[in-house]
């Protein structure tokens, strides 16, 4: 490369580094090197000056420059020098790979219920949790430190009792569904196989969504005290009604899945695991859904009401609960 472009090149590219070059300049060097790391074309000593060649070429067919006064060999060495160093830096930092953070995997702790058992579980940020029988509930290690306390209901039943905390809130991800809060009381019900989800609110007031793909849909935006949401999974269909009854708080105990559609086979799932009990249920044509209530405080009770609703009959022999559809 000649002296005089080796002056205007180490002016134009000292000019881009600090910024003083005018947008026109500018845009024509960031064009060069974006076309260069396009082609991952790493700068060397060898082939610096014909890197600069093309540069000075690319600048000086669309801006007109006065003719540049010579200088002295040592200042166009070390302008030589300088221009070399600085193409070899810009364009090693242009093509330098993104250096991605290994982020260690999130530990939870999980907490299981058989059927027939019950437990109470106070989370680090105060909250309290009732899982019922048959639930899967999962914590992250991190949950204090985190922006948004989330946690997870994988399946069944539980009575939440959530420490307020206006600037942290409290989220349940239920596979699909978001339940979001600050600090209130509410039950949460969802059983994969059932295709439904349940949300009732003693105190305070929830938000509920539900997540397809990436993509939020809005359930309820604000479901306050003595409301309940219900969510059936096969037609899409929402309805919120007024809790009625016994207390929020004791509806996953008593009003377990009311007015819900569902077979003899969801519903004697969810009395077999209330009760610890194998339910065995004879075939049905055609197969029928009912909305029912089922009072989960007496077991006689329970199966006696679900008779008078649904016209099916049961047999109790040991652990062994048979129940044989109505005509």
């Amino acid at each position: 490369m000649k002296p005089n472009r080796r002056k205007f090149l180490i002016d134009q590219l000292t000019g881009y580094q600090f910024g003083k070059l005018d947008d026109k300049r500018k845009a024509i060097i960031d064009k060069w090197f974006d076309r260069e790391a396009e082609k991952h074309i790493s700068a060397t000593q060898k082939h610096a000056d014909s890197l600069g060649e093309e540069i000075f070429s690319s600048v000086l067919s669309r801006i007109q420059v006065d003719k540049p006064k010579s200088k002295n060999f040592l200042y166009i060495s070390s302008a030589a020098a300088a221009i070399m160093l600085f193409i070899s830096v810009a364009i090693v930092m242009r093509n330098r790979p993104v250096v991605s953070v290994e982020q260690k995997p999130i530990a939870y702790t999980t907490y299981q219920t058989a059927q027939g058992q019950e437990k109470k579980i106070k989370l680090s940020d105060g909250t309290w949790v009732s899982l019922k029988p048959g639930s899967s509930f999962r914590v992250p290690s991190d949950l204090v430190r985190n922006a948004i306390r989330k946690v997870y209901l994988d399946r069944g039943e539980a009575f939440f009792s959530v420490k307020r905390d206006t600037l942290h809130p409290f989220m349940i991800r239920s596979g699909k569904f978001l339940t979001t809060v600050l600090g209130t009381s509410f039950t949460i019900t969802t059983f994969p196989e059932h295709k439904s989800y349940k949300v009732a609110v003693k105190t305070g007031k929830v938000r509920v969504e539900r997540m397809d793909g990436k993509t939020r849909n809005l359930l309820s935006a604000c479901l306050t005290k003595g409301k309940e949401l219900n969510y059936n999974e096969m037609n899409k269909v929402i309805s919120i009604s007024e809790t009625s009854g016994p207390p929020v708080e004791k509806l996953a105990a008593e009003v377990h899945h009311a007015n819900l559609q569902m077979t003899l086979t969801e519903i004697g799932g969810i009395i077999g695991e209330k009760y610890n009990l194998t339910v065995k249920v004879k075939p049905q044509q055609p197969l029928r859904k009912y909305a029912v209530k089922l009072d989960y405080e007496n077991l006689e009770q329970t199966l006696n009401e679900l008779a008078m609703q649904t016209g099916m009959r049961y047999e109790i022999d040991n652990k062994l609960l048979t129940i044989t559809p109505g005509l």
